[in-house]
């Protein structure tokens, strides 16, 4: 079984079992934390990646870590994780999940291209008029692309907003030469 399979089939798994008990928000939150520490402690990462460390040292040292702040039923559905050794796919089930997790509450991903990091103020800004404007809720992820010369370049799942001075220049060659 590939990981995309096995993370998604995990992810709806929880998703399911968290709306269930009517505690979405807080197996979330979980996650959320989860995936924070997997993020910012390289070292835990390592050891769920370690063939050489067992299964049973590896669940007993993430719940000592982790198990008093994150609720019984996340526990319980990582426990199931490391009983089924899929303890490796921990960071993408987290990722599918918070994917299912935005797509259940209407969140729709959405990628900023700019050519330098926008200021706070005016990204808020950008994606407050566009939420508005598309009467959409978005999760912005912001990427460079110094290729742009100016402006931006907005992607909401199929839906493009071309802002970019380049592809402005473009039509104006394009125009030029026809």
């Amino acid at each position: 079984m590939n990981e995309s399979k096995i993370s998604v089939r995990y992810s709806k798994a929880i998703i399911e079992m968290s709306r269930e008990k009517d505690i979405l928000e807080t197996v979330k939150s979980d996650m959320d934390f989860i995936g924070q520490c997997l993020k910012q402690i390289p070292e835990l990462k390592l050891v769920l990646d370690s063939p050489v460390i067992n299964t049973s040292e590896k669940r007993t040292l993430f719940k000592m870590s982790l198990g008093e702040n994150i609720h019984p039923l996340t526990l319980s559905f990582i426990n199931l994780i490391f009983t089924n050794r899929r303890e490796t796919y921990l960071e993408p089930i987290i990722h599918y999940f918070m994917y299912l997790y935005n797509k259940e509450i209407g969140i729709k991903p959405a990628l900023l291209l700019s050519p330098v990091k926008f200021d706070p103020a005016l990204r808020d800004k950008i994606v407050h008029i566009l939420s508005q404007k598309l009467n959409i809720k978005m999760e912005v992820q912001e990427q460079t692309e110094p290729a742009l010369l100016g402006g931006f370049i907005m992607r909401i799942e199929d839906y493009q907003i071309d802002a970019s001075i380049s592809s402005q220049l473009s039509k104006i060659k394009k125009e030029l030469t026809q």
